[in-house]
């Protein structure tokens, strides 16, 4: 008979940007525990998982009460190890009998039929739910990953935060748990502050069977689903600010701050709104979580919070609260603000020699040194607003307000830039060259902003490399894969030529200017290589294309990206006659492997026609491309190389008993392999037809 589960586990507050993550977690491993794959082999109808900061619940409906019964094969050792020469059991033959429960004499019939092993099927019967769930349930728990840990009492084994209450329902049954010395129970806890009750947690609430939690919980000031939480908030918001003004980032981070929550509005003195609107929004949205009102697109001295433990009594004091906070909070930024414009910006770029950059490589004062060669190297020529605007770009790194607030850096250099009458082009720029800052950012759109920014990640990626920093599945300290999709959009996406364009020299270039050798310089290339390939993943869903690319001997990722645009129109258009295209270049490459490095055909040992036109083709295309390919043939071309390459094949012995003949024909095979591997490996293509 099928019923409902529920399993909540009642914890300290988490903090409120890792609850997402956690949730995601642990839906994907109940679904993986649950499985028939690698699972318990039990069914259920639905599986969802809740959360808030203090409590995390996964609801799954109509799970089954016993395992499926589950067919298992049982395999012998072979079989010629098993019988002595006069057909007495051996050894392996006696215990894996005696551990399987089969008769020797079964092993012996098997051994009669010349098999090399003896094979049994069985049918073991499933277990009920309720006398394993809890140990399954126990060894995901302690395997969950853990974004946030710390230890607490005498339990050495970290978690999220301490636990403490287990609520674990079968239908009306309570299925065991014990983590970290707390019993499982029947019971859960109702809001912290907005429920009667004499226990830290709250009012204590028994829950009789899973389809009555969520309503109870609500019942005790409780929105367990999320997304109920989460457009109660928008709802809310809506009231007095157009949702395309609404902070869709901070929306699902308050989501997680509260377990009923109540939009409050609040104010503060309009005299603030001298200050720039930038530092107010900031000062709003991050440390306090608030959202800033506007009126047609200007900010009003208003702004809306999220609170959690509204009550009649309670509204007045949390709105007057937070608004002493803010005014707290701005006045700390009038100071700044006033303090800081007194400091010419190159003034303030002496004091980055102070400022360590990361160990081994010097301050952020060496990194601007360095940032300025490597634009007088890329871009060689006399741009002295692009070299000024270097000098200046991490001058409001020592500012007060950037001090207090790092979010702002950037903003303030162009603010303090625009206030003591720097050039607009070279303030834009010392803000413009930290887009993007994250996945599907905007790009600055000024050339000075998208050249410093190149360089800028450059050097952050050659110096972590060279210290060691380097990203692994769990660990990425200096935000390399984000550096370097940054560093790969900027390129691509304006369309940057030269040195910038051609990786393989671009990271040797940044090594060079660091001057301290060559250490993971190779490992920063391969793994620089690896977020291209992911980036050109992004482009198309023809992955064997992009494979077949990468693994060309084009350095650019122009180049890469037109190749890989060709080549996916052109068998889209013309699958025919790419499928002929790829087999006959992956016949090329499989014969040139052969071919003595660098040895080029000898016209004169050529004497069939098949070989003359084939030796034509290659030259006379090849010359007569336009330069501004790279080198590289368009598919439309390298498919008119098939005929004359199969003319070739039909008529010709490649692998001639005449050494030299053999190896003539073989070194012209190398020059049409190298056409297609410019292009691309052809090898790696999956036929579509």
């Amino acid at each position: 008979m099928k019923k409902d589960y529920l399993f909540e586990l009642g914890c300290e507050e988490i903090p409120a940007r890792f609850v997402p993550g956690i949730i995601s977690e642990l839906e994907t491993k109940f679904r993986a525990l649950l499985g028939e794959k690698s699972g318990a082999h039990l069914t259920y109808q639905s599986l969802t998982v809740m959360g808030t900061y203090r409590r995390l619940v996964v609801f799954i409906r109509d799970l089954s009460d016993q395992q499926k019964a589950q067919t298992e094969t049982l395999k012998s050792p072979p079989l010629s190890i098993c019988f002595g020469e006069k057909g007495d059991a051996l050894p392996p033959a006696i215990g894996w009998c005696k551990k399987n429960q089969v008769p020797i004499q079964a092993l012996l019939k098997s051994k009669d039929k010349n098999k090399l092993y003896y094979e049994k099927s069985i049918t073991k019967k499933g277990q009920k739910t309720k006398d394993i769930l809890g140990d399954l349930i126990k060894d995901l728990i302690l395997k969950l990953d853990l974004p946030i840990a710390m230890r607490w009492g005498t339990h050495s084994t970290p978690f999220f935060r301490p636990i403490h209450w287990i609520l674990s329902l079968y239908g009306t049954q309570v299925i065991p748990i014990e983590v970290f010395g707390i019993q499982s129970g029947n019971h859960s806890y109702g809001h912290r502050f907005l429920t009667d009750g004499h226990h830290v947690n709250g009012k204590r609430v028994r829950v009789a069977t899973p389809k009555d939690y969520v309503s109870l919980m609500t019942k005790h000031h409780v929105v367990v689903d999320q997304n109920m939480r989460k457009s109660s908030i928008l709802s809310d918001l809506k009231k007095s600010i157009r949702e395309s003004e609404i902070d869709m980032e901070l929306l699902d981070e308050v989501t997680y701050l509260a377990e009923r929550p109540h939009v409050l509005k609040g104010s503060f003195d309009k005299a603030y709104l001298s200050l720039p609107s930038e530092i107010l929004v900031q000062h709003m949205k991050k440390h306090q979580k608030y959202f800033p009102i506007k009126k047609k697109g200007k900010l009003t001295p208003g702004f809306l919070v999220v609170a959690d433990n509204v009550s009649s009594k309670s509204k007045v004091n949390i709105i007057m609260g937070n608004e002493n906070v803010l005014s707290a909070r701005l006045n700390d930024a009038v100071f700044f603000w006033e303090e800081d414009i007194k400091t010419p910006l190159k003034d303030l770029v002496p004091k980055l020699k102070d400022v360590q950059f990361q160990k081994e490589v010097g301050s952020i004062f060496d990194k601007i040194e360095r940032m300025k060669k490597m634009v007088g190297k890329i871009w060689p020529g006399k741009d002295s607003a692009l070299s000024e605007a270097i000098g200046f770009c991490k001058a409001d790194l020592v500012t007060h307000m950037v001090v207090e607030m790092p979010s702002l850096q950037g903003v303030m250099g162009r603010l303090y830039g625009e206030k003591q009458g720097v050039s607009k082009k070279i303030a834009l720029a010392m803000e413009s060259h930290y887009y993007p800052r994250f996945s599907g950012d905007i790009l600055p759109n000024d050339d000075l902003g998208v050249k410093m920014g190149i360089v800028d990640r450059l050097d952050t990626l050659v110096c972590s490399f060279y210290n060691g920093f380097i990203p692994t599945g769990s660990k990425d300290a200096w935000g390399a894969r984000r550096l370097s999709d940054a560093l790969i959009r900027l390129i691509v996406e304006k369309k940057i030529a030269g040195c910038a364009g051609e990786y393989h020299e671009l990271i040797p270039l940044g090594f060079e200017i660091l001057g301290k050798g060559t250490q993971n310089q190779d490992k920063l290339l391969d793994f620089f290589i690896q977020r291209i390939k992911h980036y050109l993943n992004s482009l198309t869903d023809q992955y064997d294309i992009v494979d077949a690319v990468m693994g060309s001997r084009a350095k650019s990722i122009h180049a890469k990206i037109q190749s890989i645009e060709e080549l996916v129109a052109f068998r889209n258009k013309y699958p025919e006659k790419f499928k002929l295209m790829t087999e006959t270049a992956v016949r090329v490459k499989r014969l040139a492997k052969h071919a003595n490095p660098g040895q080029e055909p000898d016209r004169l040992r050529f004497n069939t026609n098949a070989e003359w036109m084939l030796l034509e083709w290659v030259y006379t295309h090849f010359k007569t491309l336009h330069p501004r390919r790279r080198g590289i043939f368009p598919p439309d071309q390298l498919s008119k190389l098939t005929p004359v390459t199969k003319a070739f094949f039909d008529n010709v012995l490649v692998m001639d008993k005449d050494a030299k003949i053999k190896q003539n024909r073989l070194a012209l095979l190398n020059k049409v392999n190298n056409l297609y591997f410019d292009t691309a490996d052809f090898e790696k293509m999956v036929s579509k037809l």
